[in-house]
């Protein structure tokens, strides 16, 4: 069911580089927020992805943010006349599935990562990654596996948070938040299933979500930090990813994502301000300075934003409460 369009005010406009056919785009103004997706009593975590023209949007659904009954995965996709339709499902008996990531591979099948957690009386048994995959055409996603971590650090309270391919390899950071201390690990695959342990991050500050993103042959990560003063980190390694550096910055920043615009960082995540909750989208430097763009219609239980540029716009998934239910929200940003 789609929700009513909700218009927003417009940014100001960025018009450097206005008329110069090569000049980098900027994140011009809002264009709109729409809830496109509302079924569940409670509808989180998204991701998105365009392939072979199609706009995809993986989330979870559920009763509550946690516990109640075991969470499955929806995907979603965009229609010409504007509105959403089902192409899959995903769900595994006796498991809490929850926070899709969407990726292709280089193969180019469509691969969808979730977090698999078990619960018994509402206590946590065991946590660890799946991983399935689909055709693009069909979406018809195959059995549901957990991923196999290569490592004598494996334990069962292992979580990957994001798949990132760059030429042929995939690169993701699993976490480990019950560890002592908690650490989070830079892994890799080629087959999306079975990753090797490349390094552990030197993050302190119980780092867990990691978006991983590439300019040019560079490697950089956005963390999110649970511990400490718990403010993001943004990092960047050369090949062969073993020598980091990493700037805290002036946030701290849920859920975080981040796309490369004409060599400008787009941020969006959940933003933690006095009493609130709200997801933003922000640009950020390379000194690691955020500057504010776009406060989303959002509140409470949000974030977990997907984000993809195509064409002349920018859209970003995400889900908020501030209605009267938990529900997923595209945002649609027009580039100069």
């Amino acid at each position: 069911m789609k929700c009513p369009l909700l218009h927003v005010c417009l940014l100001a406009a960025v018009l450097t580089g206005f008329g110069c056919r090569n000049a980098p785009r900027h994140v011009a103004q809002l264009e709109a927020v729409e809830c496109i997706w509302r079924e569940a009593p409670h509808s989180a975590f998204t991701d998105l992805l365009r392939v072979d023209g199609r706009l995809l949007c993986a989330f979870r659904e559920g009763d509550a943010h946690v516990h109640g009954r075991d969470g499955t995965i929806r995907v979603i996709e965009r229609v010409p006349d504007g509105t959403w339709k089902p192409v899959a499902e995903l769900r595994e008996d006796g498991v809490d599935l929850r926070d899709p990531k969407l990726s292709i591979t280089p193969d180019g099948r469509v691969m969808l990562t979730c977090g698999g957690s078990v619960y018994v009386d509402r206590t946590l048994q065991s946590m660890a990654t799946r991983v399935a995959f689909a055709d693009p055409i069909t979406m018809d996603f195959k059995a549901i596996v957990p991923i196999v971590f290569d490592d004598p650090a494996a334990s069962d309270r292992d979580w990957l948070w994001r798949v990132t391919w760059h030429d042929g390899t995939g690169w993701g950071v699993l976490y480990q938040p019950f560890a002592d201390p908690p650490e989070a690990h830079l892994v890799s695959t080629v087959d999306g299933i079975h990753y090797r342990h490349a390094r552990t991050l030197p993050i302190d500050g119980a780092p867990n979500e990691v978006t991983l993103r590439f300019r040019g042959d560079t490697m950089h990560a956005l963390a999110r930090r649970g511990g400490g003063d718990r403010m993001a980190v943004f990092g960047r390694a050369a090949p062969p990813f073993t020598s980091w550096s990493f700037t805290t910055l002036d946030e701290r920043i849920g859920g975080p994502d981040f796309v490369d615009l004409d060599g400008t960082w787009i941020v969006s995540g959940r933003r933690y301000l006095p009493g609130e909750q709200r997801t933003f989208l922000a640009d950020l430097d390379d000194a690691g300075t955020l500057t504010t763009l776009a406060v989303l219609p959002s509140g409470g239980d949000t974030s977990y934003p997907g984000m993809v540029i195509d064409d002349d716009r920018l859209l970003l998934s995400y889900y908020s409460s501030h209605e009267d239910r938990t529900a997923i929200y595209l945002a649609t940003f027009i580039l100069d």
